[in-house]
């Protein structure tokens, strides 16, 4: 499914099927597989309460709901149209709302889907199906936010983008988009952003280093992945080790 605001999501080691280089700016996809069909930004909830939203591309999942962070691996049979996740969840360690920063940390918990893809369009989408745990059992339901129906520029992610306190600054340099954070309690980070295709909302993001924040502090390279959301939100993702980091922004 061509099914996904700017949301970032960093890992230190994520597969090198999404890997690029650091000097290579051109469209880039590293390749294709059933799984692609599920590459989008999820929403939807466990068991009909709370929230859960997930970015899922080329058979990776990212995400968060209200307690927990979730890491693992998605696969779709195309004939029977049927969606099965392999999920590791961990507490949320890490949280502070004010600045659009969330991240899990710790020992995982290991959590099953088997669902169904009911829908499958450039902007719409819907999962249905169960979940199980050691512990507990019950209903998951997904459903496509629309923004992977949107294409990606490095341009359009030029500017301020705000989240309280904290600032990120993103600019042009020798054709690259380099950003540059800084935040409450002496908390900063620098990185940059690269284009994976532009027919589809996701780049690729690096953080080169973050120091003096509260939680998720790296002094080596960290990659992950940012995208400019159907609400105009900048979001990323990144993980290092058994760490996942979320982090939003608006203009």
């Amino acid at each position: 499914m061509r099914v996904f605001t700017i949301t970032t999501i960093i890992t230190t080691a994520l597969s090198c099927s999404g890997c690029v280089s650091g000097s290579n700016n051109q469209a880039y996809e590293s390749s294709y597989n059933r799984a692609i069909a599920l590459n989008g930004f999820w929403d939807g909830q466990f068991d009909q309460s709370g929230a859960v939203r997930l970015l899922i591309y080329e058979g990776n999942i990212y995400g968060f709901d209200d307690s927990r962070g979730f890491t693992g691996t998605a696969e779709y049979d195309t004939s029977e149209r049927s969606v099965s996740m392999s999920l590791e969840s961990r507490w949320i360690t890490g949280n502070d709302e004010a600045q659009g920063e969330m991240m899990s940390s710790g020992t995982a918990s290991n959590v099953g889907v088997d669902a169904l893809l009911i829908d499958e369009s450039d902007g719409t989408g819907l999962i249905v199906g169960t979940y199980a745990t050691g512990l507990n059992a019950g209903a998951i339901t997904l459903k496509a936010d629309g923004s992977w129906k949107n294409s990606s520029s490095l341009w359009n992610t030029l500017g301020v983008w705000q989240a309280g306190t904290t600032s990120l600054y993103i600019t042009e340099v020798d054709g690259r988009a380099k950003f540059v954070g800084q935040g409450a309690d002496s908390c900063s980070f620098d990185g940059e952003l690269f284009l994976l295709n532009t027919d589809y909302p996701l780049l690729k993001a690096h953080i080169y280093s973050r120091s003096g924040c509260n939680f998720f502090t790296v002094s080596t390279p960290v990659d992950g992945y940012a995208a400019i959301t159907s609400e105009g939100m900048l979001e990323f993702y990144f993980t290092s080790d058994s760490e996942l980091l979320r982090l939003e922004y608006s203009r």
